[in-house]
């Protein structure tokens, strides 16, 4: 099952690429559109001043690479990259709205520590902080997710809030 959903995201993940590729240089927009698309993104950047993720990041701890983490539920066995290790996470804005989630659905795996992870690199950075069995709360610098460049609806520069359980390792 797992395998199968992963051959699914890959193919999404090349399709995407396929269509970004063949579309580069090309707006394809009308001027109104763009300009929804800008004053949308404004709209998103202006959310995160609001902070709403309960997260208190004085009390945290904090990694050399400038993750803010409190660790919820200790785990049992460190990770060890080029283990897989298997995930629910949910991403968040700094208002609380959700990105993206695993909550449902299978857990999401990646292999520790690989040159092409699939995951952006504060991901791993976290997964790496926690222990099997373990969860974690994650404020990630926007250089550990999608930096200056964003991605979809994530703007540029755009810090991001992990919950993170680290399921299994294998």
């Amino acid at each position: 099952m797992i395998i199968k959903a992963q051959k699914v995201l890959w193919y999404v993940c090349l399709t995407v690429l396929s269509i970004l590729l063949t579309n580069c240089g090309k707006s394809g927009k009308s001027k109104s559109d763009n300009k929804k698309d800008s004053t949308k993104k404004e709209n998103v950047v202006k959310r995160h001043d609001e902070y709403k993720i309960g997260f208190d990041k004085e009390k945290a701890q904090k990694t050399a690479s400038g993750i803010a983490y409190t660790i919820v539920q200790e785990g049992t066995v460190a990770p060890v990259k080029g283990k897989k290790a298997y995930i629910h996470y949910t991403g968040k804005f700094l208002d609380n709205q959700v990105i993206h989630t695993s909550q449902n659905k299978e857990p999401f795996w990646f292999r520790l520590g690989t040159k092409n992870s699939v995951v952006i690199p504060g991901i791993e950075e976290a997964v790496m902080l926690l222990k099997e069995g373990g969860k974690g709360n994650f404020l990630l610098p926007p250089e550990l997710c999608y930096g200056s460049q964003g991605y979809d609806i994530i703007p540029p520069n755009t810090p991001l809030y992990y919950e993170i359980e680290l399921v299994k390792l294998q």
